[in-house]
């Protein structure tokens, strides 16, 4: 460290070099080459490092993870098989398994969750707020739609929820991509109630009650084409034959399977409809 001692500091004097003295007025630093070295020195980093990083953690944990094994291992010589099974001696194929595990890492790859889930609830929220009134008991059968998309029975119910929830909101916004994604679950909630059509008309020629084939989520399904209708108007009249179809599994039911719960709530609004 220089003294700065004058006319010849002690660190020259101890070393035999001749001292320029110390420096005096206004001094100027170059720091371009050094901001050439940081800059390089940082890409360096971020290129080569960081894999060296994870694998040094990796080897880290593993490590760790093979020593925990052997001090949790018995004093009668038992260890931990890959599969977690205790079995006689064999500390070494544990720590083996575990150095091949390690070699077999599956690649980190970025998960990203689904955006379905959360525009379907926004379609379903803007089609209750735009239809029903919440003062309203008829509509009380509205409000158990987004339960019918939690544990759904069938596809169709899915398609004729999101049909009906996006035409609305599609038409309400002015958002045509969303009314032709309307029109496509439309179409498929029609082919899959098509489907099934079929094959609950098999069941009851066997002679199967209507009660253990229709049920309030079977209901629903023409009731949500019939509100689609009503707000694309595909055909002429479309949404009066889902409000006929409609009507029709609650008359299959019959009046004593409509007297409370959700189901009287849907034959009143079928009533009105029709």
């Amino acid at each position: 460290m220089c003294d700065q001692q004058a006319p010849e500091c002690g660190q020259c004097l101890k070393s035999g070099k001749t001292c320029p003295g110390p420096l005096q007025g206004t001094l100027f630093i170059d720091v371009a080459g050094q901001q050439a070295r940081v800059k390089v020195a940082v890409r360096d980093l971020l290129t080569d490092t960081k894999p060296q990083l994870a694998t040094a953690t990796l080897l880290k944990d593993q490590s760790e993870t093979t020593t925990s094994l052997q001090i949790a291992e018995p004093h009668d010589q038992q260890s931990l098989s890959p599969a977690g099974v205790c079995l006689p001696g064999n500390s070494r194929a544990v720590t083996k398994s575990n150095r091949s595990a390690h070699n077999h890492l599956p690649t980190p790859y970025i998960y990203e969750p689904s955006k379905a889930a959360p525009f379907q609830d926004l379609f379903v929220d803007a089609f209750l707020k735009s239809f029903f009134n919440p003062r309203s008991r008829d509509d009380e059968w509205t409000y158990t739609i987004p339960d019918f998309l939690t544990k759904p029975k069938s596809n169709s119910i899915i398609h004729a929820i999101r049909a009906a929830s996006m035409s609305v909101y599609g038409k309400k916004t002015g958002d045509q991509p969303i009314q032709v994604e309307a029109c496509r679950s439309y179409a498929k909630g029609i082919e899959n109630q098509l489907a099934e059509s079929r094959s609950n008309q098999q069941k009851l020629t066997a002679g199967i009650d209507a009660g253990e084939i229709y049920d309030a989520e079977a209901v629903c399904v023409p009731m949500m084409f019939c509100f689609f209708e009503a707000m694309m108007c595909t055909s002429f009249c479309a949404w009066a034959q889902h409000a006929m179809a409609a009507g029709k599994m609650l008359e299959m039911l019959g009046p004593q399977q409509c007297q409370d719960g959700l189901l009287h709530y849907l034959f009143r609004t079928a009533r009105i409809t029709t």
